[in-house]
């Protein structure tokens, strides 16, 4: 299995309290992953270029983000 993660995702905030997407949730998943012996094929995302972005999602949605 491979695993796509970056320290960046520690930073992902939603919402207020005990929203499920929070910085505790991940941390608890990542050690979860690395007690059980699955972080060791983690792949950083890289950054692309835009065209390459246009290939899979709208132009409009991109200049929204």
């Amino acid at each position: 299995m491979k695993l796509i993660y970056h320290p960046r995702y520690i930073d992902h905030r939603q919402g207020h309290g005990f929203h499920p997407e929070r910085p505790q949730r991940l941390e608890a998943t990542l050690a979860r992953l690395e007690a059980e012996g699955h972080w060791h094929k983690v792949i950083e995302p890289q950054s692309v270029a835009r065209e390459d972005l246009l290939r899979v999602h709208d132009a409009a949605y991109i200049e929204q983000l």
